[in-house]
């Protein structure tokens, strides 16, 4: 996104504003820290929202929890560490997942979904009040 919207901005003038729930406020009270900052891909926040907004793709008959891709002790280096790498799903796991969706519900993720939106909505609102880009 980063170098997305960089690009976009100098070779087009446009303002893009980077809003992913990953960054966003969370739903207080809905989700674990640990969970929510390194349950990465395919942890509960994800599915969770999955189970909501499209249940049928959502196959937990044979999950595995895998860990949060924290970073070890004091380590900077980590898939979302101080100094994270890119990564692909099969980085994070075995099976591709970082986090513990097992506790994954529609009932959670239409919560997770409508507060995201509200936040979304937000960022919108907030962007539309920003002075206009000078070039």
């Amino acid at each position: 996104m980063d170098l997305a919207g960089l690009t976009l901005r100098r070779r087009h003038g446009m303002r893009v504003v980077k809003a992913t729930y990953t960054r966003l406020p969370p739903l207080a009270d809905a989700i674990a820290f640990e969970e929510l900052r390194y349950g990465l891909h395919g942890g509960l926040l994800e599915t969770a929202m999955m189970c909501y907004l499209a249940p049928t793709l959502v196959q937990l008959e044979e999950y595995q929890a895998a860990p949060p891709a924290a970073p070890l002790g004091d380590a900077l280096v980590s898939a979302e560490g101080a100094a994270a790498y890119s990564w692909l799903a099969e980085d994070l796991s075995a099976q591709g997942v970082a986090g513990d969706a097992s506790h994954a519900s529609a009932a959670l993720g239409e919560r997770l979904v409508r507060h995201y939106a509200r936040q979304l909505a937000i960022v919108v609102t907030e962007t539309a009040q920003l002075p206009p880009l000078t070039n």
